[in-house]
């Protein structure tokens, strides 16, 4: 989840940055349209403000796919693509309507002065140049126009006089290969597994294209702080700037990690509840169990049949009581402990369970409840069962009744049907109930392990509860953890309730959408004062 939060705010730092270092292009453009009022630098000034807007559009735009819905709708993407396409368009034609400085033909040293002054200054016009939800069709659009920018600034870099501009074609390159990275949002839906490690959100792909605009925005970045900083008011310009865009990083960044914090902190306050709600439910299966076995206990009949080993009346009272009280397993035995009947299989007699914890303190007069584990066929089994005792009319015993329920699939789903939680279980560190379904959607991954150590550790072996952050069924989830405990009091398993951390990263999404949003807001409202102070200070030294 933090993971998430850092790229979310990486994500807005750099587009933040670039739309300042566009602007700040755009800047400088503006000023050589202003010397000169000519289309081509109208165009290319235009061009980078309105890119500039673009990447403030983006740095807004949050990851839906992980912090949910956006509030601001899917216009905010359909605008910065617009902005996009519009700022890509206009510096093209602004590079078309320069012509290209061609390298000259040396014959000898001739040299028009007049000519080569108009030449200097024609270089230094053009070296303020940027020297310095959409559709399918639209967003491949964007880095095709990307890399036609670059190859332009190639051009003019390498083919004509200009050698200043290849910093330049080499940032449209980033800004390019960001935009195509971008697209590895269709492949998300993909069934490769693999393939969606690398192209999910904030996955390997996302990252790189992070890095990629990155690089590009510090080449142009570079490029463009050297003809800022030749005037003393730029220079002033950009310091203010760069603080007051320092502040509300920082600001953002503390803010939105303090909102996710006391969200997960509720998230977990709210988990623990749950696990208390599930031990509940396990508190309310024992006591089904024991009511039913204590109904039999109590019966004159059985107790007779017990004394007479009339294992073929027992077997008649009991034929319903399985499917009547929702059993999966009910057993009479005898005072030495030995197998007189069990319900759920009648062929299954005459052994003893005597060395059975629960038998042994009933044939004491301990009549008690608990869950136990048992080895099943392919996974272990955690099942609830109580132990009543059944004495004579002298009040000496002479038999038990267990009555067993087994906790599986069903059982979580009920708890899931009447509470809406979601709840997994474990015989030790064995998954053998779950109300998760695997990453297809569909099967339970009944049989794995939990192979976190801390957390058998903290559960198994010192019997406590555990809380936070851990992989469980290949996702990363907030999970309340408390240890199932036997009769002796040793935990055989546990009991997890969790929540996937791409919930809580959802609840805290639109705040974090509406910082990011006020930040970008403040901050370009910002740009005013910063500039009427520098003009002030620069002025008044002058």
């Amino acid at each position: 989840m933090w993971l998430q939060f850092i790229g979310q705010n990486v994500h807005f730092a750099v587009n933040i940055f670039a739309a300042l270092v566009c602007l700040g292009v755009g800047w400088l453009y503006l000023d050589a349209w202003s010397n000169q009022h000519s289309l081509k630098e109208l165009c290319k000034w235009l061009g980078f403000g309105v890119l500039g807007l673009s990447f403030f559009c983006q740095a807004i735009t949050i990851e839906q796919s992980v912090l949910g819905a956006s509030f601001l709708g899917h216009w905010l993407i359909a605008l910065m693509v617009l902005f996009r396409l519009a700022g890509y368009v206009l510096i093209i034609v602004g590079q078309i309507l320069d012509p290209l400085q061609m390298v000259p033909k040396n014959d000898g040293l001739k040299l028009d002065p007049t000519s080569y002054q108009r030449s200097g200054n024609k270089g230094a016009a053009s070296g303020f140049g940027l020297a310095g939800a959409g559709s399918t069709f639209t967003k491949w659009l964007m880095p095709f126009l990307g890399f036609v920018i670059a190859s332009l600034y190639w051009r003019r870099a390498t083919t004509g006089l200009e050698r200043h501009q290849r910093p330049v074609a080499l940032a449209f390159v980033g800004f390019g290969l960001a935009d195509l990275l971008a697209l590895a949002t269709f492949l998300r839906n993909t069934p490769n597994p693999q393939l969606y490690i690398w192209v999910s959100a904030f996955g390997w792909v996302w990252w790189l294209g992070i890095l990629v605009l990155a690089v590009g925005t510090i080449l142009l970045g570079r490029w463009v702080w050297g003809y800022l900083v030749v005037r003393f008011m730029s220079q002033l310009f950009m310091i203010f700037t760069s603080m007051v865009l320092a502040v509300f990083l920082v600001v953002s960044v503390c803010f939105t990690g303090l909102l996710l914090h006391n969200v997960q902190g509720d998230v977990l306050a709210n988990l623990r509840t749950a696990a208390r709600v599930l031990n509940y439910a396990l508190t309310s299966k024992q006591q089904q169990t024991t009511a039913a076995a204590e109904q039999l206990a109590d019966n004159s009949d059985v107790r007779n049949a017990i004394l007479r080993g009339d294992r073929e009346l027992l077997g008649k009272m009991t034929k319903t009581m399985l499917a009547d009280k929702k059993l999966s397993g009910l057993m009479i035995t005898s005072e030495s402990g030995q197998v007189l009947l069990r319900a759920e299989d009648t062929a299954a007699w005459g052994d003893s369970v005597s060395g059975d914890n629960l038998v042994r303190r009933a044939l004491l007069g301990l009549g008690q409840s608990s869950v136990s584990s048992r080895d099943g066929v392919t996974v272990p089994k955690l099942q609830v069962r109580s132990a009543a005792v059944v004495k004579d009319a002298a009040g000496e015993v002479v038999g038990s009744v267990v009555a067993t329920l087994d906790l599986d699939n069903a059982f979580v789903d009920g708890i899931q049907h009447d509470t809406g939680l979601q709840s997994s279980l474990y015989a030790r560190s064995t998954l053998v109930a779950t109300s998760v379904a695997a990453a297809d959607g569909k099967t339970r991954p009944v049989g794995t392990l939990l192979g976190n150590e801390a957390i058998r550790s903290t559960v198994l072996s010192q019997g406590n509860d555990y809380q936070g952050s851990i992989r469980l069924h290949s996702q990363q989830v907030l999970a309340a953890i408390s240890p199932i405990k036997d009769v002796d009091g040793s935990p055989i398993g546990m009991l997890v309730i969790a929540e996937p951390q791409s919930n809580t990263l959802r609840i805290a999404g639109r705040s974090i959408e509406a910082t990011f949003l006020m930040a970008t807001v403040l901050l370009i409202l910002g740009f005013v004062p910063s500039y009427k102070v520098s003009k002030s200070i620069a002025r008044q030294l002058k």
